[in-house]
């Protein structure tokens, strides 16, 4: 009975590689005569790439004045070469092709265009040198903060020193805690010298992109990623300046005591829905495409967390072909729902709430006092 169902299987993957005419006049013919072919057996194909370059012409706007009503002329033009990949996976043979997109930039070397000589090439010059110059006042600007809040934090630790030595003799051996140690470190000045830095490594890639400096290096998202997160941080040192008023200083304070609090509470959590987002990748993931993956089960949840998209999540269960796991799906999604919804954020408001009370008490009959005034 069993002779019936033997079968020899060769699982290695014959590879065909097609080179495409380099005098085609039209890629339509040559793609139809290639995916319609005899020779394509649907039922087989795991995977087909196509591979080619497209070279393209990067134009800057049209001239127009600025809001210092100079008139500059265009940008030079960027060239670039894209190599571009498009892949089709069908290695599951489920019915369903996955489209893959590739496209990797390399700049190249404009030639000279053809009324280059008829152009006047001071003009834009005073736009492009006050560019330069900004970005030069911003360097020198950043530099100077982040030497002079060195020079603090180091001059803070020579006092924490001192202190040290002034208690261990003077006061018969007293010692400085780990969080008097703390006082000594100004976060501010910390947070003011990374985002000087990420400001100025950001001002200098941007320099080497304006001056094409470096056009064999791609430095477009390495420049947003250093000024943007720069400029986040510098947004958040102006809270520094609000706490020299009392309202304001209430709700800085109130974040700084609830800090701590806030990160065991949330470790504490973590680790429940560490075992949520396990459960349903291994359980539910095999019938719901939003817990496919992890990553997927994670920000499904999380979206779930803040009541977004519940209905589908509900939904999109199958009932008749797994009954058990539908069963499941719906005690799952409540328990989740109702314990962090309802009784995670609840206790972390309570948390913040409790450290709020505790610093506008303090306000009201005087702070505790410290062995270091």
């Amino acid at each position: 009975m069993t002779s019936d169902l033997e079968y020899t299987l060769d699982e290695t993957p014959e590879t065909t590689c097609l080179a495409v005419p380099s005098a085609l006049p039209s890629s339509r013919p040559w793609l139809a005569a290639v995916m319609g072919g005899p020779d394509l057996d649907w039922t087989t194909v795991q995977t087909l790439v196509l591979a080619f370059n497209l070279s393209t012409l990067a134009v800057g706007p049209p001239q127009a004045a600025n809001i210092w009503g100079l008139v500059s002329s265009p940008a030079p033009p960027d060239c670039f070469r894209l190599s571009v990949r498009l892949s089709f996976d069908n290695r599951d043979h489920d019915s369903q092709v996955l489209l893959g997109l590739d496209v990797e930039p390399h700049r190249l070397t404009c030639p000279p265009a053809a009324d280059a000589g008829t152009k006047d090439p001071c003009r834009g010059h005073v736009l492009s040198a006050l560019m330069f110059t900004l970005n030069c006042s911003v360097i020198t600007v950043c530099v100077a903060s982040l030497l002079l809040c060195l020079r603090a934090l180091l001059r803070a630790q020579l006092l924490r020193h001192e202190t040290e030595t002034f208690l261990a003799h003077y006061r018969h051996g007293w010692r400085l805690s780990a969080a008097e140690r703390l006082e000594f470190l100004n976060l501010w000045y910390v947070m003011i010298c990374v985002n000087d830095l990420l400001i100025i490594l950001a001002s200098l890639a941007k320099l080497c992109i304006e001056l094409r400096l470096r056009e064999d290096i791609d430095l477009w998202d390495a420049t947003s990623l250093l000024l943007g997160t720069g400029c986040l941080l510098v947004w958040f040192g102006l809270l520094r300046y609000l706490g020299f008023f009392r309202t304001y200083n209430v709700l800085i304070l109130t974040m700084k005591g609830a800090a701590p609090n806030i990160l065991r509470f949330l470790l504490c959590a973590g680790l429940l829905y560490a075992g949520f987002v396990l459960a349903g990748w291994l359980i539910l993931g095999p019938y719901h495409y939003k817990f496919a993956g992890l990553m997927a089960t994670s920000e499904s949840l999380f979206s779930l967390i803040n009541g977004d998209d519940m209905f589908a999540a509900f939904e999109a269960f199958p009932r008749d072909k797994a009954f058990g796991v539908w069963v499941y799906s719906r005690v799952y999604l409540y328990v989740f729902v109702c314990l962090f919804t309802y009784v995670v954020l609840s206790l972390f408001i309570s948390i913040i709430m409790d450290t709020y009370e505790i610093i506008k008490h303090c306000y009201e009959r005087g702070f505790p006092v410290k062995r270091l005034g």
